[in-house]
C-alpha cells in the first residue's frame, strides 16, 4: 500500500471534502449526529498515488475505505487470471465483505488515478454501525448484491 499523506479525518487533512461524504453518504444517513460525529472521529484521512493498491485480496479485512477521490479498480483472481469487478470512483466504498465478516479481502483494489479515502478501522466502525440496525443492514446488502456480481462474473 503507497499512501501519500494520512491523517485523522478530524483534524483539518480534510482531502476530498470528508465532513461532507460523511455527512451525506447514504450509508450513515440514518446515523444521528452524535454517531456521525463518532464516524468522522475514527476515520483516518490516506491519499494513494495511481497504480497504489488499497486493498488485496487475501490479506486480513481490517478496514473500510470511502472514496472521497479519484477512481479505482476492483479485480479479484479466477481461473489463472484477474477479472475486473468495477470502477468505483468518488463517494463509493471498498471493504465492507472484510469489514462486516472480518475474514480475508476477496478483491484487490488498486488506485487508477490519485485516490483519497476515508479509511476506519473494521472493529471501531463496526462498534459504532451496531447501534444502526439500518446502516449495518445498507452495508450487508450491498456485500451480497457485490458478491452475487462477482460470482456472476467469475463464471462467465
Amino acid at each position: 500500500m503507497t499512501v501519500i499523506d494520512s491523517g485523522n479525518a478530524d483534524s483539518g487533512e480534510r482531502a476530498g471534502g470528508v465532513d461532507e461524504i460523511i455527512s451525506n453518504h447514504h450509508l450513515f444517513r440514518s446515523l444521528d449526529d452524535a454517531a456521525r460525529a463518532e464516524v468522522r472521529a475514527i476515520g483516518a484521512a490516506e491519499t494513494f498515488v495511481a497504480d497504489a493498491v488499497l486493498i488485496r485480496e487475501g490479506d486480513a479485512g481490517d478496514s473500510f475505505f470511502i472514496i472521497t477521490s479519484g477512481k479505482v479498480e476492483v479485480t479479484t483472481a479466477a481461473k489463472g487470471h484477474p477479472i475486473i469487478l468495477g470502477i468505483l470512483k468518488t463517494g463509493a466504498f471498498v471493504g465492507e465483505v472484510g469489514s462486516l465478516s472480518g475474514k480475508p479481502r476477496t478483491a484487490t483494489v488498486r488506485a487508477l488515478t490519485p485516490v483519497s479515502v476515508v479509511r476506519f478501522e473494521r472493529a471501531k466502525l463496526m462498534a459504532v454501525l451496531a447501534r444502526f440496525p439500518k446502516a449495518t443492514e445498507l452495508l450487508s446488502a450491498v456485500a451480497l448484491a457485490r458478491a452475487q456480481d462477482t460470482i456472476s462474473k467469475i463464471s462467465r
